[in-house]
């Protein structure tokens, strides 16, 4: 492996023609943060070092994403940063332009932690027309006429006045925007709507709607500017700017070009300042530095360490998103379909970055989960529209590999491209055709169906882990019949088995069998399908049920953890359904006596607290209402009603049960209940 270290101009390396890793995708930086690398900018501070990895395809980005982002919106569009700078300073949009330019300097000196005077100015070379006749800069914001002039011997790296006159152009960026309606001032000036109807940064379509683009702005500013005479005084002129715009690209029509001049001429100073402070952006991100190691012959394994290893101070990257600079899964696929192309679209959009121009292999993995029928059994809905769950992106290449490699670990996700079990032209659409039809066919059950009536998946009730054993162990046993959907036999066999395997799921969680290496025991697990689909005995499960009881298993204290997936597994085995017909509602565990009543108390063992007995699973509602209070402080009677349903306490029990020295009798009865529930409802399920 080689590798350079360059310096860059900041402009330069925003104009790279730079690909960017799935990994690298996630934003976690916020407006604050990305202001302040805008004061690092025009206060020429270097801004590290960013790692790109050279191959045959191009670059990549390994680290700097963060900070490329920010300096692109800054390029570009200025709206952007008027947003961080709100956030930064703290101004509003009501702010008068004198309060914030002071609240900007205060916010500035605090953040750098100097004290400076921002009205101070360094004087062009003597040689200069200006310093000839006594002039300053425009746009150096001068309150006094002192001269600040800095000493060329000082052994000090930076320009103080040049810095703080820097501050002083991104300042002008922000009023440049500011405004105290709803449409920027920067906006307004060059809204020549009225006048033009084809202006190209007036017609962004958004939503079919036209909306304003400030990066057209910028382009259209750079276009005049590009063709203004260098040798003229103003910073643009004002015959060439009229005719730019109603004879070298638009037309305006005779009998509104006076009145077009006329506007114009009305906001032509401020015009002219706009002009100015895009050109002086333009000239911080030419002066300032960005550091670029570029690596040159290196092996994927050594940009994937690299990486790994710069960021070690972050959140720790998986096997899946390291995968994404690797050239096997950039490759694009031919012909994707419809609803190929529909979730890819979705999953750009909640990472809010621009769709690449292809379909990749990479794509195809991480919107696995998002293509299958979710809220059914196995995994839980991503209920937030606008974001992306990076667990559900990480668990489509962790089933592709459970699938075709027989594994989740790091070593297994990462060996998918030598396999040759995967044809990703054609193979991707039947497995999730395949994954779905067999989600259809299992929640026909009974037990699956009174399941999705609680609102529970594998996932929610037990974890990530087992979800993917299970459906991974499921679809290599319907392969085995064919893959039929057809009601048959066969197919009830399958079904009696996903409950079984159900069933010994939930209660290795609970005796917390996966603790440890839980992908090495899916490994283990899915070799050998018959035993894992062979029902625990009843007696294991008495046995279990007598230590949730008592409120220890092994000698270890029992949790609400553990207990949850057995409250829920009891109601879908005797096909309790929940009181509440409310599809939209959720459900978790409450306590019958409170924890309050625990604590302090002598005479009871605290274990119980969390017992099965002192549990039961209650409404959204009913847990908020109940709280943290005795039975007897519940007075609605839908709240009521649905307590008694739930736990068996009758209403006229409320009392007693409210009372913690009678908790040995609510253990009896309750326990009674769970008892029978596995020695009749469990074994009619698993043979039905």
């Amino acid at each position: 492996m080689a590798y350079n270290i360059e310096p860059k101009s900041t402009r330069e390396f925003i104009n790279m023609d730079t690909n960017f890793p799935r990994f690298q995708r996630k934003q976690t930086w916020g407006a604050k943060d990305n202001f302040k690398l805008c004061v690092s900018v025009f206060k020429n501070y270097p801004m590290g070092v960013v790692i790109i990895n050279k191959n045959r395809d191009g670059y990549w980005l390994l680290d700097g994403r963060q900070r490329l982002n920010a300096l692109t919106k800054l390029s570009c569009n200025p709206l952007e940063v008027y947003s961080w700078a709100k956030k930064f300073v703290g101004f509003k949009t009501s702010t008068d332009e004198i309060d914030l330019k002071k609240m900007y300097w205060e916010k500035i000196r605090e953040y750098l932690q100097e004290n400076f005077e921002e009205n101070v100015y360094k004087p062009k070379d003597e040689n200069s027309e200006n310093a000839k006749s006594g002039e300053t800069d425009d746009d150096s914001d001068q309150e006094n006429d002192e001269e600040v002039f800095v000493d060329e011997t000082d052994e000090h790296s930076f320009d103080e006045v040049e810095q703080i006159q820097g501050l002083n152009c991104l300042l002008d960026l922000i009023l440049m925007v500011h405004s105290s309606s709803s449409k920027s001032k920067w906006e307004k000036i060059f809204d020549y709507s009225r006048y033009i109807g084809n202006l190209k940064y007036m017609n962004k379509i958004v939503d079919g709607n036209k909306k304003f683009s400030p990066e057209e702005l910028i382009k259209t500013m750079k276009d005049i500017l590009s063709e203004q005479n260098k040798s003229q005084k103003d910073v643009v002129d004002f015959d060439s700017y009229i005719n730019y715009f109603t004879k070298d690209r638009y037309i305006v029509a005779d009998d509104k070009i006076a009145s077009f001049k006329t506007l114009v001429q009305q906001n032509w100073e401020e015009t002219k300042k706009c002009f100015q402070v895009i050109l002086d952006l333009d000239k911080n991100l030419e002066e300032s530095r960005v550091g670029l190691i570029i690596i040159t012959a290196g092996t994927d394994l050594d940009a994937q360490n690299i990486f790994s290893l710069v960021n070690s101070g972050g959140t720790k990257l998986t096997a899946e998103e390291i995968l994404s600079a690797k050239p096997y899964w950039n490759k694009p696929i031919n012909n994707p379909s419809e609803k190929t192309k529909a979730a890819v679209k979705n999953l750009y959009e909640k990472l809010k970055i621009q769709q690449p121009k292809d379909t990749v292999r990479w794509d195809l993995c991480a919107t696995l989960i998002s293509r299958l029928n979710k809220d059914k059994i196995v995994f839980t809905k991503n209920t937030s529209d606008d974001k992306l769950s990076a667990v559900e992106t990480t668990l489509g290449f962790k089933l592709v590999s459970a699938l075709y490699n027989k594994g989740i670990s790091s070593t297994h996700v990462s060996s998918i491209e030598k396999t040759d079990k995967i044809n990703w032209e054609t193979d991707y659409e039947t497995v999730v055709d395949d994954l779905n039809n067999l989600c259809d066919l299992l929640s026909q059950h009974k037990y699956f169906k009174c399941m999705n009536r609680w609102g529970q998946t594998i996932m929610s009730l037990l974890s990530n882990t087992i979800a993917l054993e299970f459906i991974t162990i499921m679809y290599n046993r319907w392969s085995n019949i064919g893959k039929s959907v057809v009601d048959s036999a066969e197919t009830k066999q399958l079904k009696r088995e996903a409950v079984s395997l159900m069933d010994k799921l939930v209660y290795e969680y609970s005796t917390r069998a996966w603790r440890g290496s839980s992908d090495s025991k899916l490994a283990k697990d899915i070799q050998d399908t018959d035993s894992r689909v062979s029902p625990k005995t009843e007696k294991e499960w008495i046995n279990l049920l007598e230590g949730l009881a008592s409120g220890k298993i092994d000698d270890t204290d029992v949790t609400q953890q553990i207990v949850k997936p057995i409250l829920f597994h009891l109601k879908f085995l005797a096909e309790e359904y929940p009181s509440v017909n409310d599809p939209e509602n959720k459900y978790d565990v409450d306590h019958i006596y409170p924890q309050a009543l625990f604590k302090g108390n002598n005479n009871v063992k605290k274990h119980m607290k969390d017992s099965i007995i002192n549990l039961e699973i209650l409404s959204t509602a009913a847990n908020k209402s109940k709280n943290d209070n005795e039975l007897t402080k519940i007075t609605d009677a839908s709240i009521i009603d649905e307590i008694t349903k739930t736990s068996g306490i009758k209403e006229k029990d409320f009392k007693k049960f409210s009372d913690l020295s009678n908790i040995d009798e609510l253990k009896e009865s309750r326990y009674k209940l769970f008892k029978n529930t596995i020695e009749n409802n469990r074994e009619s399920m698993l043979t039905n």
